[in-house]
């Protein structure tokens, strides 16, 4: 369970998701936490320390907040996680997610526990075979104020046409695919800055980038844009959100 937890961390992925009724998710508060507050998207990643095909171990950031993941093969192994690359003076609470004594032979079976660390401090953590962990670190100072004032955004599509709006000023526009490329194609080339009869073809794979030009909503076209679910990303004058559509 520990391993799969990993994945979240340790994985690049765009879609989250989850199997099994939500009822049995209520019965684990501690995963179920975790699952909540986990980003898709990442502002940093840092490797710490992998050797292909036995184990891996990374850490990545997202806002304030830090997460770890770690995970081996089938064999059973003594992981070092060394907390440096957190920034200096900050003391965060790890909210630790690792095998059990047994998760060996009882796959099932874990250890939630929180502890505070700061740069400067190292810690080893047991990976049964085919086990692995996971770490959340926070700031459990009460210096939520900015993102209780964050904006809000919304983001739906109404027959061929993306509408994007917020209460601040919206910067840009990001479309990407399932696979998490930056993708242009099918969208109207005037929005690329080209007159409707340029040729795009080497330019599919670019970065979409639309300029609001300070307004507070943006009507994107799409009427030939393949079908499919795409992630939009929206970055207003203070955030940057992640919206999955379907079209």
């Amino acid at each position: 369970r520990a391993h799969e937890l990993s994945m979240y961390v340790i994985y690049d992925h765009w879609l989250g998701y989850l199997s099994d009724s939500p009822t049995e998710y209520n019965k684990f508060p501690d995963i179920k936490s975790f699952l909540s507050v986990v980003p898709s998207t990442w502002d940093k990643t840092v490797p710490l320390t992998s050797e292909l095909g036995e184990y891996i171990l990374m850490a990545k950031q997202k806002g304030d907040n830090w997460y770890v993941g770690g995970m081996t093969n089938w064999t059973a192994r003594d992981l070092e996680v060394d907390f440096s690359f957190l920034p200096a003076g900050m003391k965060y609470q790890a909210t630790i997610l690792r095998d059990a004594d047994n998760s060996d032979s009882q796959p099932k079976q874990y250890v939630s526990e929180t502890v505070t660390v700061t740069r400067n401090d190292k810690r080893i953590i047991h990976a049964a075979k085919g086990g692995g962990f996971v770490i959340r670190l926070h700031d459990p100072s009460p210096t939520a104020i900015a993102e209780m004032n964050s904006s809000a955004t919304s983001v739906y599509v109404n027959k061929a046409t993306l509408y994007v709006k917020s209460d601040e000023i919206i910067k840009s526009v990001q479309i990407y695919d399932v696979a998490g490329s930056l993708s242009q194609k099918g969208l109207y080339p005037s929005l690329r800055g080209q007159s409707p009869n340029q040729s795009t073809d080497n330019q599919q794979d670019e970065l979409l980038r639309l300029m609001a030009n300070n307004d507070e909503t943006v009507q994107i076209p799409i009427p030939a844009l393949p079908k499919g679910i795409y992630i939009v990303n929206v970055q207003t004058n203070t955030t940057t959100k992640s919206f999955k559509i379907i079209y």
